[in-house]
């Protein structure tokens, strides 16, 4: 693309500039300089089930936990790997933050690594409750009709 060029001219008309796919990406940003989450951006599924449970847990949120709690809950397994890659992805982003317990003899004298919801994270939250009542209100699905 030239320096004279849209962004929009340098691509096929079928084919949407970058911009506007990421505009309608559900990923959750974190303007670190303006210090709020874009009205327009969306957390994921699995992002939502994460920080339901780190508020459910309060203060006992660690990865075990966390897991365990999910799997109770969704009645799906789930790896560990996914719940501490969501919560590194969430960290860096300001929705949670984490503190490192004391040591245990428990755990061979390791620390676990506990996670807190920050305001960023309960407006994340808020705003995805209030996105999906709003496309829920007077929707009536029945399974039947959609067969298969």
């Amino acid at each position: 693309m030239s320096r004279t060029e849209s962004p929009s001219t340098a691509f096929p008309p079928s084919v949407k500039p970058p911009t506007q796919r990421l505009r309608r990406s559900y990923i959750l940003t974190f303007n670190e300089e303006i210090g709020h989450m874009p009205q327009s951006e969306f957390l994921g599924e699995f992002e939502q089930v994460v920080l339901l449970i780190v508020a459910r847990l309060e203060g006992g949120a660690y990865g075990m936990a966390i897991r365990q709690e999910i799997e109770e809950r969704t009645s799906q397994d789930v790896a560990i790997g996914s719940v501490y890659s969501a919560l590194d992805r969430m960290e860096k982003k300001g929705l949670v933050v984490s503190e490192v317990g004391d040591p245990t003899p428990a755990r061979g004298g390791r620390a676990k690594r506990y996670y807190r919801l920050r305001r960023l994270g309960v407006l994340a939250l808020t705003r995805s409750h209030e996105t999906y009542a709003r496309l829920w209100e007077g929707l009536e699905l029945d399974q039947e009709a959609y067969g298969r």
